[in-house]
């Protein structure tokens, strides 16, 4: 694709339309505008099934439009969908478990942005795979945008605070000067990109070439977090290990995903694969290693109450076998309660 072209390439395991051939170019600019905010919306996210879209189609001089109907991909044969799914569902309920875990028992401000990166992502994965379209499939996919630069400043509250005083008030605020300015140039390039786009045809920045852009700044907390760990004590290092290998493959999956560098359909389930990967990485180090400050209490009342339906319930069924295996119909009163007593 570039800023007013897009070409046709069939995803596998789905069949293309029948009035539609791989290598067809879409003329975005002749494309209407519902189309063109589909198109928006299925960069990222999902479509209603059973929808028609026309798309402009340029073969030769001519351009001739071709309606596409939407289907349910889940049917199909290949073996992505179902591994988009299974890994969309992991990543949503690791993050779920994160997001609970750091927002009801998190202490510190490192914990609170977590809590914010988590939140923000669950949110943002639910506006995106809404199975929406029009007005509303634009909203949400905006808001879905929204909701991901948001996760991003929690990610790296998240780590500034971890550094702690490790960082002096000079070397702080050029960090947070270059995270705003990379996460500025993010928002200009995913919100502004995907209006232009729709109002216009141009898809100057919904390129591939951009995903380094979109990607960008996450670069900063992962940096951020490799010169803490490089002078942080064998103790603290050790407690930082995790979530430093943690956000390398979340950083990892997020670039692919932005950039296809291995083509779409490889950069998709590689994404798919590895963001489970790094929510657990996530998870682990915090109820591990306490990388942030989180207070995991059980109450004492529900561990009795729960201890103590346990050993009645197995008490009933220990004396139920008995009674069913040591007594007749013909048992006596004497046999019968001597039997449980026992």
């Amino acid at each position: 694709m570039n800023s007013h072209t897009a070409v046709i390439v069939p995803d596998p395991g789905i069949p293309l339309p029948k009035a539609l051939e791989p290598g067809d170019r879409v003329d975005l600019a002749a494309t209407p505008r519902s189309t063109r905010t589909a198109i928006g919306r299925q960069l990222d996210d999902i479509l209603p099934v059973g929808r028609t879209y026309e798309f402009a189609i340029r073969r030769g001089r001519a351009i001739v439009t071709v309606p596409v109907r939407t289907v349910d991909a889940s049917t199909s044969t290949s073996t992505g969908v179902g591994l988009w799914e299974w890994g969309t569902f992991c990543s949503v309920v690791l993050l779920g478990g994160i997001a609970l875990l750091a927002s009801w028992r998190g202490r510190d401000r490192a914990a609170a942005g977590l809590a914010l990166w988590a939140i923000a992502n669950v949110f943002g994965f639910a506006a995106g795979l809404a199975p929406l379209d029009g007005r509303l499939g634009l909203s949400a996919q905006l808001g879905s945008d929204v909701l991901d630069l948001l996760a991003r400043v929690g990610f790296y509250m998240m780590v500034e605070s971890m550094a702690g005083a490790a960082l002096t008030p000079r070397s702080r605020a050029l960090w947070r000067a270059s995270f705003l300015l990379l996460l500025g140039a993010g928002a200009v390039a995913t919100l502004g990109g995907i209006l232009v786009f729709i109002a216009s045809g141009w898809a100057e920045f919904l390129l591939p070439q951009y995903g380094f852009v979109l990607t960008a700044s996450y670069f900063v907390p992962v940096a951020l977090l490799f010169a803490n760990y490089r002078h942080a004590d064998g103790a603290h290092r050790l407690r930082l290990r995790w979530m430093l290998w943690s956000s390398v493959v979340l950083v990892t999956s997020v670039f692919l995903y932005s950039t296809q560098l291995l083509g779409p359909f490889a950069s998709d389930i590689t994404t798919t694969l590895l963001l489970p990967i790094a929510m657990a990485g996530f998870l682990y180090a915090v109820l591990r290693h306490r990388v942030i400050d989180v207070a995991v209490v059980l109450n004492r009342g529900l561990v009795y109450a729960a201890t103590t339906s346990l050993v009645l319930g197995l008490f009933a069924l220990l004396e139920s076998l008995i009674e069913r295996t040591t007594l007749g119909h013909d048992a006596d009163l004497l046999l019968e309660l001597a039997v449980p007593l026992g």
